[in-house]
């Protein structure tokens, strides 16, 4: 229909300004107006409010009625900073909005009073003064499309049928105007911030109506009277609504059809015209067929979970009927956890999944994860090395976190002297930074949380001691004491083994035999433990390795079915022991460093191992030939495999090259 019909703004402001002045004058010399007084005037109020029609976001409601000081209306970016135009009805609003320009507040003039300098107002047009004085309510400007009136006498037998048909008579209203076209056609305009609404839902400013074509209804035919407009069924989705004919049912002399189109075309009986609110329109009359409404399916809003660090951060769609979300070309799992791998904007659209129904809501949805650190936390693990006289004190740093942490790492001995380090460790891994440090000493390592940005040092995180002992010189030698004993701890003093002494530093340097192994073999304990030193040739403090196989069991005992093995090296502090499948067997006690190692036996009840649990004097036993074996003889004695050896050899190679390096002890408490 015709083309839409805007009226100047500039005639607005126009008409603002000229309002505005004379409000103002007559503020100043009737300053009681009721229209634009302050609360303070009206109420009495100290408050000094005035009510102004504050602008809003939403069409429906542009304004809001707020009471207002003086001091927000004129100071930067004050009410009176809100300028725009007048959004004079809810469609004005809207058209405003889909432009992206906003309106203005409408602001009362107000006089010099309690201190303050007069202010004009603003927006203060006629639609902005009939606003404010209905509580910022804006109509909605909306218009029903009005339907000029048709007048066509029916013709007179006698005489041809001609056209008679007219335009009845119409008037202008406060929404809208009549205007009589050349061509005899007629238009409404809606007046300024009215609009007509078109059955599509579309607003126009102007519709034109040609005059219709005479019905040609003869005077001596029977008018039959049809509904106006027909009921739908108010179902939603394709093809829908579609028209009720119950109301056609009960008129008689007509027929109907339902098109395809969903329009309904209604026809008289032979000698009958129809009349349709109050017009006669021929013998045919076709109801438009009604705007196909689809039915609404609401995409709702996915749950985005923003934690520290980026490891856990995942976002979850709802199960919404008729919708399915999207991520890019992703189908998304309802109630399904995706998480996300870096700090980065994720997207979700809706779709529907059915063709009756259209998407409303907010679709699609926007989100900015972050990789804000996690609070800080930290495992520390302090051990220390010598090398030489010197000593290294080294931190192994772990972040437990799931975010990148940095920390600040501080040693600091017993008389003051400090040293520091900041580390960078990525989530859930650990670094080692290592310190060298003067003499020997008790010393403290301190982790702390540290800003990077601001350089600065935050909570205390972990803390842990170490003592080192790198320049003591140990002048005692480590000995072994030796004892059989029962499963109830008594000392037995009988059965036999073959014992293996290997310091295979030795072997390097030529000292010894070719792998430095030494095999004792026959060999009983007695009972005193002194076995080791009396009868063993070995070089003081040189990492070695004892291997005791059971050639017989004490009387009543079942045999061992491994060897016992147990190995001293004197960078640690304490000693393990360990069988042939590297577990561990037993050790010496950290606090004393006992060297007592006993070989356990299960014995039965009655034998206890022939001994009856008393200690026999030292036996005067001496082992066979102490002999000096190669590896194949080795491997007979041991029954171990030649690879076995070999790995002992290097284990114990590798444990020499510490020593020769670091002999001293490092002792780490925590």
């Amino acid at each position: 229909m015709g083309s839409v019909y805007m009226r100047s703004q500039l005639i607005n402001r126009v008409t603002s300004g000229v309002v505005a002045a004379l409000l103002l004058l007559t503020n100043v010399l009737l300053p009681a107006s009721p229209a634009f007084a302050s609360t303070h005037n009206q109420g009495g109020n100290e408050d000094h409010k005035y009510t102004i029609c504050h602008r809003g976001d939403a069409v429906k409601n542009p304004y809001q009625s707020t009471p207002v000081d003086y001091h927000s209306i004129v100071k930067h970016s004050g009410h009176d900073d809100h300028d725009g135009p007048v959004a004079t009805t809810q469609v004005v609003a809207q058209e405003l909005k889909d432009n992206h320009q906003k309106w203005g507040d409408i602001i009362p003039a107000i006089p010099a009073e309690d201190g303050h300098a007069a202010y004009p107002g603003q927006n203060l047009t006629a639609e902005g003064l009939a606003i404010l004085a209905n509580d910022c309510e804006v109509p909605s400007g909306v218009v029903d499309m009005p339907q000029p009136p048709v007048v066509d006498p029916c013709n007179p037998l006698a005489t041809p049928a001609v056209s008679n048909v007219a335009w009845g008579e119409y008037a202008d209203t406060d929404e809208y105007h009549w205007t009589l076209e050349s061509d005899g056609s007629l238009t409404a305009t809606a007046e300024y911030g009215y609009h007509f609404e078109l059955k599509n839902g579309d607003y126009v400013d102007s519709v034109n109506f040609t005059l219709p074509t005479d019905d040609g209804r003869l005077c001596d035919a029977e008018q039959v009277t049809v509904p106006t407009e027909l009921v739908t069924d108010e179902l939603c989705g394709k093809n829908n609504p579609n028209y009720l004919t119950d109301s056609l049912d009960a008129v008689e002399h007509v027929t109907y059809v339902v098109n395809a189109d969903r329009s309904v075309t209604v026809t008289a009986d032979t000698g009958y015209t129809l009349n349709v609110n109050g017009v006669v329109v021929g013998s045919t009359y076709t109801y438009v067929a009604p705007a196909e409404m689809l039915c609404n399916a609401t995409s709702a809003e996915p749950e985005f979970v923003d934690n520290c660090g980026v490891l856990n951060d995942y976002y979850i769609v709802k199960d919404t009927d008729h919708v399915a979300y999207y991520n890019g070309q992703t189908k998304l799992v309802a109630g399904e956890e995706n998480y996300v791998t870096d700090a980065s904007k994720v997207t979700v659209d809706a779709q529907v999944t059915d063709e009756n129904y259209v998407l409303v809501g907010d679709a699609p949805y926007e989100f900015q994860f972050t990789n804000e650190r996690c609070a800080p936390n930290v495992e520390l693990d302090v051990n220390a090395k010598c090398k030489g006289t010197d000593t290294k004190i080294i931190a192994n740093v772990e972040n437990t976190t799931d975010s990148e942490q940095a920390y600040l790492v501080m040693v600091r001995d017993a008389s003051g002297v400090l040293k520091k380090r900041v580390v960078v460790v990525a989530a859930h891994d650990s670094t080692r930074t290592t310190f060298k440090v003067d003499g020997d000493g008790s010393f403290t390592v301190k982790i702390f949380a540290y800003d990077q940005a601001t350089h600065t040092r935050g909570d205390l995180l972990a803390k842990k001691h170490v003592n080192t002992e790198c320049t003591v010189v140990y002048e005692d030698t480590f000995t072994p004491e030796i004892y059989k004993i029962n499963q109830d701890g008594q000392i037995l003093s009988t059965g036999t083994f073959d014992i293996e002494v290997c310091q295979p530093r030795l072997a390097l340097m030529q000292t010894e035999g070719p792998n430095g192994c030494t095999t004792y073999e026959d060999v009983m304990l007695g009972t005193d433990g002194m076995w080791f030193e009396n009868n063993v040739a070995y070089t003081e403090n040189v990492p070695t390795t004892v291997t005791i196989t059971e050639t017989k069991a004490p009387v009543g005992c079942t045999a061992a079915t491994m060897p016992w093995v147990f190995n001293w090296n004197y960078n640690y502090e304490s000693y393990q022991l360990f069988n042939r499948n590297n577990m561990p067997s037993g050790s010496w006690d950290t606090a004393d460093h006992s060297n007592v190692f006993n070989l356990t036996n299960q014995c039965d009840e009655g034998g206890k191992g022939g001994s009856g649990g008393e200690e026999t004097p030292k036996p005067t036993h001496k082992p066979t030939v102490v002999k000096t074996v190669t590896p194949s003889e080795t491997l007979a004695n041991t029954g171990t495999s030649t690879n076995g050896i070999l790995a002992i050899a290097v284990a114990m190679l590798l444990a020499s090259i510490g020593f020769a390096v670091s002999p001293r002890l490092g002792r780490t408490d925590a």
